[in-house]
């Protein structure tokens, strides 16, 4: 993108250091428009590890690879944001703050504390711009940039056999390029109606193909077809306790039936407005079930396959 740079070291996790870094970008330029805190790192591990021989806790997760990431990825960035905006405010000139997220936002398995600290950033435009709207400062937003996978040398360099095995659920079918991540906050900074969000850009990142393996076979749909003769033209997903399953509907049966349960045509009735938890899921997977004398309930024994897990929620 061409243009001038300054380097200056600093640890993010240093109010003294972040203080010192903004400082030293007015003097080089005069003023700052633009802060994007991308500093992170990772310290990966499963929250409990049992032993193999006596199903007991062996090891947990350390409070320092804790502490570590929330430290760099949750505490920088906020110290490095906060600085920037009273710089900007103070100042008077049109600014841009951009947090990284990330794609694991949403959870990754192994990554309690890394996804802790980037679901946090991905919330920040919201609460950082409604607080601005409120204290009358309108020349600073916020946006912030939550990547998927990214050929930067960490991933590039890895084992590539487990990179296709990560791809294989991209739809690009290739990492995101670290210029493409570039050109998206540029279009954030010329786009003035980009604000208070968090922007993904993943290269269509999907459902992983193994989880949706898991998600069909949780389900004995030969047993249910054989009860009722139905050959369902489509798959229902109903939480069941700790993962997902699903559930044979034939589409078919439920046209002209009584209401509709959870938005899935020809259900007993509609869940009550209001209501959550086991009780409602266990209404909304029961409609979706398909039934042998129609009034669109399952046979017992599926109910009991939703409600059971269910209730253990």
């Amino acid at each position: 993108m061409g243009g001038e740079a300054v380097g200056i070291q600093a640890n993010v996790t240093s109010e003294a250091d972040t203080a010192r870094f903004i400082k030293g970008t007015l003097e080089a330029f005069g003023q700052l428009n633009i802060a994007v805190s991308c500093a992170g790192i990772i310290r990966d591990g499963t929250m409990l590890n049992l032993d193999k021989e006596t199903g007991k806790v062996s090891r947990k997760l350390g409070l320092d690879k804790w502490q570590a990431v929330i430290d760099t990825n949750l505490t920088g960035t906020f110290l490095t944001i906060r600085d920037a905006a009273e710089a900007m405010v103070n100042g008077g000139w049109d600014g841009l703050l951009v947090p990284i997220s990330s794609i694991n936002k949403v959870g990754q398995v192994g990554q309690l504390n890394y996804s802790s600290a980037k679901v946090a950033d991905a919330l920040m435009p919201k609460i950082i711009v409604g607080e601005f709207h409120m204290r009358g400062i309108h020349n600073v937003r916020c946006v912030a940039v939550a990547p998927g996978y990214t050929a930067t040398p960490m991933l590039t360099g890895m084992n590539q056999d487990a990179l296709k095995t990560i791809l294989e659920d991209v739809h690009l079918g290739r990492l995101v390029a670290p210029d493409e991540i570039a050109s998206l906050i540029a279009f954030c900074v010329e786009n003035q109606a980009m604000n208070a969000t968090t922007v993904e850009i993943t290269g269509g990142s999907a459902i992983p193909r193994a989880s949706l393996s898991r998600w069909q076979a949780s389900f004995p749909r030969g047993r249910h077809h054989r009860r009722t003769g139905a050959k369902p033209t489509g798959l229902a997903p109903v939480l069941l306790g700790r993962s997902w399953g699903v559930v044979p509907i034939r589409l078919s049966r439920f046209p002209g039936r009584r209401g509709s349960s959870a938005g899935i045509p020809g259900g007993t009735s509609p869940v009550p407005r209001g209501s959550s938890g086991p009780s409602a899921g266990a209404s909304a997977g029961g409609a979706a079930g398909g039934s042998r004398g129609g009034g669109g309930k399952p046979p017992n024994r599926i109910r009991a396959r939703i409600r059971r897990p269910m209730a253990c929620q």
